[in-house]
Order: structure tokens, then sequence, then C-alpha cells
């Protein structure tokens, strides 16, 4: 590669190798894009080494690639991250001989409130970015959750809030004009 092309495509032996690897599992650009959350235009940025993946999405195909160790180093050395490799170890996934660990995170019920909403989907599923507006000088709106979900899922949400809708829309809170009749009573 000369020194023009290399200008082009700074990342042009990383993206070289995130090819090779997502060919030689037989999977496309969208299957990939769908499996790791990561929009498709952008993996074939990586992949011609126009853009350097941060180290979360490094690690999300590392990951969905299932790559070993002295691979998975090849590519964080490729991508520059030296001084990473030799502190982060790769682990192979759990084999069915061995016992998972169980950790139990605390559950915050609190709900959360967004009038925003952004969509992006694929031919596997869709993930919902909800959003709150800002009250910050740059307006940016704030992210409050991400949820992908399977088209299936998708479908039966779609259902569920229509019904939801139409019994809420049709027939006013019955709850409330009980509350309001035990209290003549």
């Amino acid at each position: 590669m000369n020194e023009h092309s290399s200008k082009k495509n700074p990342y042009f032996s990383l993206g070289n190798q995130l090819k090779n690897i997502r060919e030689k599992s037989k999977q496309t650009i969208d299957q990939v894009s769908g499996a790791i959350e990561v929009d498709s235009d952008l993996l074939v940025k990586f992949e011609s080494g126009l853009k350097l993946p941060d180290e979360d999405i490094l690690s999300l195909l590392i990951s969905h690639f299932n790559l070993q160790s002295d691979e998975a180093k090849k590519i964080w050395r490729l991508a520059g991250y030296d001084s990473f490799v030799d502190n982060f170890s790769f682990e192979p996934p759990i084999s069915s001989m061995q016992t998972p660990t169980i950790v139990i995170v605390p559950f915050d019920n609190k709900v959360i409130y967004s009038d925003l909403v952004q969509l992006s989907t694929n031919n596997y599923g869709l993930v919902l970015n909800f959003m709150q507006a800002s009250a910050q000088k740059n307006n940016q709106p704030q992210f409050v959750s991400r949820i992908g979900i399977s088209r299936e899922h998708a479908t039966d949400i779609v259902k569920m809030l229509s019904q939801a809708l139409k019994t809420n829309l049709l027939e006013p809170d019955k709850k409330s004009e009980n509350q309001t009749d035990n209290k003549q009573n």
C-alpha cells in the first residue's frame, strides 16, 4: 500500500483483518450490524480502514466473532490499543463444564419518562433510543434508555399498545368512576 492510500485509509490493516474475520465466519455486514447493534455503514467504514472503532465496539466485534486470545490481541494492536493488550485478558466463552457466575444487580423500578424517540431497524429487529429534551445550553437530548427487540417482539408490542390505547380511548377509566361511586355511597 502506498503513502497516498494509507492517508485515505489510515486503518487499512485493521479493517482488512476485520473483513477477513467476518467473511471467514460467512456473515454479512447486516448480520454483524444487527448482532452488535452498530450501524452497517459504520461497519463498512471500519472494514475499509476509513474509521477506527472505539474500544467498546472493537470489544463487541471480538466477542461476536468469538476470537481467541492471540487473535484478539492482534486486533487490539492493529487498532493501536497496545497499552491495553498486556493488561487485558480475553477469556474464551464458558464451556458447558464450567459453572456460570450469577451477578445480582439491584433493580430500580422508577418510571423514567421520555419525550423523544429514535428508531433504527435492520433485518433482525429494531433499536429504540428513548430520550429526554435537555434544558442545557446545547439543547442536545439526553438518552434515557436504549432497547433492542426482535421483529416478532416489536409486532407483539404494537398490538398490545394498539389494544391498550383503544381500550383507554373507548372506555373511560372505570377505576376512577368506581372510586367516585364508592365515595358517594
